[in-house]
């Protein structure tokens, strides 16, 4: 029984023995999980190497850093637009036609002028009745009692006044003259602009000509060198063969002698050249001695010319035919130039020697240029006869050495050095016919400017002076009679003024005499009053009248200095329009934008302000364009400035950039600061830590136990010495492939147990 009861004991602490030892087996081995759970779980990265740009990089759109804005002058119709986009054009070009007739703001300010001047006379005639009516009222208030003495003298003031206001009435205020000799002069200055425009059009022509003469001198210049060349071979081949002899009895002593003279004729072709050259250097001198004494010439020419037309069938004298500044009258003239300008040159022989002698040294030009340019003739044809005579000598020559090897050999190879040199001699040729040709261009276009200069040019300025001269004096004529205008106004305001105090004078007489009187000259004072208030009223009107008129005036002044026609005033490219033909912009409206190139380009970037104090203005910047790369684009830090949307946190850095590769518009990408440096220790800016003691980063410090590992934070001090936007390279107590920690689900400091995200 005992036995059995011990049996059962030992049996039961058996069982709560094994029963202990599991539950501590399991908690042995969740003990890990149960420890981590509560631990502060970290993000890591590792310590590496290798290089770092400590560079801020972004993107910036080119721009022009000028642009210029055409802005309407005035409300007007566009009726062509000669400008598109991307369009380069020069100051001066014609961008736009505009509409014909009066703008808007014309017609308004005339409306205005019109109404002004309306409601001015309006006002006058009140005035006027008023003051009639005064007078009115003062004489029946003076017809109690004999006042002649008075009476007298009011009555010949009232005479003085009608005399000056019919001297007024009667001045002629009519315009028509003045209107006619302004339209005579705007209309010889619009033909005279036309004139200089056919003559800038012949200088533009002229200087395209010269711009291919020196073209086709280049080409001549470069066919030469090779034809020099091919010639000297040949030369050479024909003389060695010459030495060689060989076995037939021909001599060279013809062949050079052909030689010889062909070389001779040559040198005389130059020669006559040379003088062509020489000749119209003279012609040229001569035309500019001449240029002072043209219009004399000229002017004496249509004299001769108008003396001697003779009326036909019509009966028309030579002014009623052929109007003064009409086309059909220069027309004639320049039809009679050829025969009468020889004329009229010997004309002024005795009287203007000067005028004489230029023309007769054209004329001495001209015959020389012509003998020298026959002597080129005879002299080439010389030269080409010279040359099939030396060409037939050397062949006899050479037939007469055709069975010798050495010379068959030479014979050989001047044949091929004579077809090299026949393409050569050919372009040669070709080329100095065109210099010929394009030396002859510039010779018609330097006597098309001569002409234009020295002819219609200066006619159509001399018809612009006169009708300049007409209008001044049709002017200052309304001037004078404007001046006497107001003088006579002048003075019969102020007989009036003397004319209503004599009155008033006597009216205050009358006073003492009749008291019952009282109550009129209350009311004549009332009416004096209103005729003051009308006289101000007046003057305030002719005051709002010269407003308009000078509105008027400077608006019709802009429009004339506009014109029509809508210019550029700068160099530039074309980057907006904003009108199209149909369309009528009003006043100020801009209707095109022409960015300025020669003001160079920009680009703007937005970068933190702490990436902003990491660079200095003067600062050169890598560029480059898309993903493709490289560019030869330069940019240049110039300024920098708080961006207006976040001026505590952001700046704007400005480039200025060059290069053939700049494009308004572009997107460039752009890189600024120090260049790539390699690195043996880089850290994730994440990572990096501070507090009163300094910068520093949390190191995983790896501790291996029997049934787990366990992490713990350790506290590891750092030197920054470069950085870019996400890493830092440090010195420190680190190595390649340290583990550190980012960021944590808890506050950790060093020495703390930790775990790690992937980790349970």
């Amino acid at each position: 029984m005992n036995d059995e009861k011990k049996t059962k004991k030992r049996g039961w602490v058996q069982t709560a023995v094994i029963i202990f030892l599991s539950v501590m087996l399991v908690l042995t081995f969740f003990s890990n999980t149960i420890m981590n759970a509560n631990l502060p779980e970290v993000a890591v990265q590792y310590v590496t190497s290798g290089a770092i740009s400590a560079q801020i990089r972004g993107q910036g759109t080119i721009a022009a850093s000028e642009t210029f804005d055409i802005i309407m002058s005035d409300t007007r119709k566009v009726k062509t637009v000669y400008a598109k986009v991307g369009q380069t054009v020069e100051a001066g070009d014609v961008l736009f036609i505009l509409a014909e007739g009066d703008s808007q703001e014309v017609e308004a300010a005339r409306q205005e002028l019109e109404q002004a001047e309306t409601q001015l006379q309006s006002l006058k005639d009140s005035l006027e009745e008023s003051r009639r009516s005064y007078q009115r009222a003062l004489l029946e208030a003076a017809s109690a009692a004999d006042y002649t003495k008075e009476n007298r003298n009011i009555q010949k003031l009232r005479d003085e006044i009608s005399e000056k206001t019919k001297e007024r009435d009667e001045l002629d205020f009519s315009d028509t003259a003045l209107k006619t000799a302004r339209d005579a002069f705007e209309e010889a200055e619009k033909a005279y602009e036309e004139e200089q425009k056919k003559y800038d059009e012949a200088q533009e022509k002229l200087r395209e000509a010269k711009s291919a003469a020196k073209k086709a001198k280049e080409a001549l210049d470069a066919a030469e060198e090779p034809y020099n060349e091919a010639k000297a071979k040949v030369d050479a081949i024909e003389a060695e063969r010459a030495k060689s002899g060989g076995s037939g009895d021909g001599s060279y002593s013809a062949v050079k002698a052909a030689e010889d003279a062909y070389n001779a004729a040559r040198a005389e072709t130059k020669e006559a050249e040379a003088q062509v050259e020489e000749a119209k250097t003279a012609l040229e001198t001569a035309h500019i001695l001449y240029d002072a004494g043209n219009d004399r010439v000229t002017a004496k020419a249509e004299e001769m010319i108008e003396a001697d037309y003779v009326p036909g069938e019509d009966g028309l004298s030579f002014d009623e035919k052929y109007p003064v500044g009409s086309d059909a009258r220069k027309a004639y003239f320049e039809s009679k130039y050829a025969t009468y300008i020889p004329a009229a040159a010997e004309k002024l022989k005795d009287t203007d020697s000067e005028a004489y002698e230029a023309y007769k040294a054209i004329i001495a030009a001209e015959q020389a240029i012509q003998t020298a340019q026959n002597a080129v003739t005879q002299a080439k044809l010389r030269e080409e006869s010279a040359y099939a005579a030396y060409d037939s000598a050397y062949d006899s020559y050479a037939k007469s050495n055709a069975d010798d090897a050495t010379y068959a050999k030479l014979t050989r190879e001047l044949n091929e050095a004579k077809k090299t040199l026949e393409p050569l001699e050919k372009a040669y040729k070709e080329a100095q016919k065109e210099k010929t040709a394009k030396d002859k261009a510039v010779e018609n276009a330097q006597e098309d400017v001569d002409l234009i200069q020295n002819g219609t040019l200066a006619v159509a300025n001399e018809k612009k002076e006169r009708a300049k001269t007409a209008y001044d004096t049709a002017k200052s004529a309304a001037d004078n009679v404007q001046t006497r205008y107001d003088t006579l106004t002048s003075e019969i305001e102020s007989l009036q003024t003397q004319l209503e105090d004599a009155i008033f004078q006597l009216s205050e007489q009358k006073k003492s005499d009749q008291l019952s009187k009282k109550l009129k000259d209350l009311d004549l004072q009332a009416m004096r009053s209103g005729i003051t208030k009308a006289e101000t009223a007046v003057e305030k009107q002719e005051g709002k009248v010269a407003e308009a008129q000078e509105k008027l005036d400077k608006l019709t002044s802009g429009a004339k200095e506009q014109g029509l026609e809508v210019v550029s005033d700068v160099n530039g490219v074309v980057k907006k329009i904003n009108v199209s033909a149909g369309n009528t912009p009003a006043k100020g409206e801009i209707i095109c934008t022409i960015e300025v190139p020669d003001r160079g380009y920009s680009v703007e970037m937005t970068v933190t302000t702490e990436q902003a104090q990491r660079v200095t203005v003067g600062d050169y910047a890598q560029v480059s364009m898309g993903w493709w790369g490289g560019s030869d684009i330069q940019a240049q830090l110039v300024s920098m400035r708080a961006d207006p949307q976040s001026p505590r946190e952001k700046r704007i850095l400005v480039f200025d950039v060059t290069g053939d590769d700049v494009e308004s518009g572009a997107t460039i990408n752009i890189a600024i600061g120090e260049r790539s440096r390699n690195y043996d220790l880089i850290i994730p800016k994440s990572a990096v830590r501070s507090d009163a003691n300094g910068e520093f980063v949390l190191l995983i410090k790896t501790k291996q136990t029997p049934l787990s590992t366990r992490y713990t934070a350790q506290r590891v001090a750092i030197t920054r010495i470069a950085e870019d936007d996400t890493s830092i390279a440090v010195t420190g107590e680190l190595a390649y492939n340290d583990c550190l920690i980012t960021t944590t689900s808890a506050p950790i400091a060093s020495g703390m147990q930790v775990r790690l995200a992937d980790e349970g």
